[in-house]
């Protein structure tokens, strides 16, 4: 049986390319979202979704589920960036920003989780960045709710593993700058002081997603997270990360499982 399959942001970048592999691979029923999805050509049905709309969420889902019955996969990858000082920054565009990468997904991951404990199965997917756990000057507040988002979902993890639903957290180091220039957003002040830094910043930064990684990495990735989950396993680094920052990774989970069973216990 095929699996059921919902991209959240899959219109273009990462989300796209996902949404097309896996398409391709013919065993997988796809859905993909969209705020334009008149604008989205392709042989598989976009959905109208706005991680702002709670009714949008809503309504996708309840389309999804009035026809297939069930939702296998949630891979849930809205995502805006922001790179420069914090301080020019007004607290409406982080309020944006946080409402995006944070609380958008709060909201697509509640409405969807009855279904999936219903069912009792079920596996939430997500995209996040080597900023969640690397704080990124000049993307502070990307980093905070890259962050946020890590923290948010290695507890959900725990809370739902007993209920047979899976927590997986992708975790790329870089990848390609389209996904940058598609979804970013500028300060609305522009502060002097920090001029001469944020130009070497922003150029370094940039420089680091033009040579990331490929999406065929990513995509492999989620395709083995899809086949094969591991109820055990929540965090999976992909492309250029030090074999410290593996080791750190690997300790992380493991002293957090430690704490996990300490609460959990009888």
């Amino acid at each position: 049986m095929s699996k059921v399959i919902l991209i959240i942001s899959g219109r273009n970048g990462i989300g796209r390319a996902l949404a097309d592999s896996l398409y391709n691979r013919k065993d997988y029923k796809i859905y993909a979202t969209s705020r334009s999805p008149k604008e989205s050509s392709s042989p598989y049905p976009f959905l109208y979704l706005d991680v702002f709309d709670q009714s949008s969420i809503d309504n996708v889902i309840s389309e999804i589920i009035y026809k297939e019955k069930r939702i296998d996969v949630l891979l849930n990858i809205p995502n805006m960036f922001a790179i420069d000082a914090s301080e020019e920054f007004s607290i409406e565009q982080i309020d944006k920003l946080i409402n995006i990468n944070l609380l958008g997904v709060l909201r697509i991951n509640n409405a969807i989780l009855p279904h999936m404990r219903k069912s009792g199965r079920g596996h939430i997917i997500h995209l996040n960045s080597i900023s969640g756990h690397i704080p990124t000057p000049f993307m502070s507040t990307y980093s905070a709710s890259k962050a946020a988002l890590k923290a948010y979902l290695y507890s959900i993890f725990y809370e739902l593993r007993h209920l047979n639903i899976n927590v997986s957290l992708i975790n790329p180091s870089a990848f390609m700058h389209r996904a940058l220039s598609n979804n970013s957003q500028n300060a609305d002040k522009y502060i002097p002081d920090y001029a001469d830094i944020k130009k070497r910043a922003k150029h370094n930064i940039i420089g680091m997603f033009n040579n990331g990684l490929a999406y065929k990495e990513i995509i492999s990735t989620a395709i083995k997270i899809i086949n094969k989950p591991n109820k055990n396993k929540f965090l999976y680094p992909v492309g250029r990360f030090c074999l410290l920052e593996k080791l750190r990774l690997y300790l992380e989970q493991k002293a957090i499982n430690n704490f996990y069973r300490k609460i959990s216990r009888s």
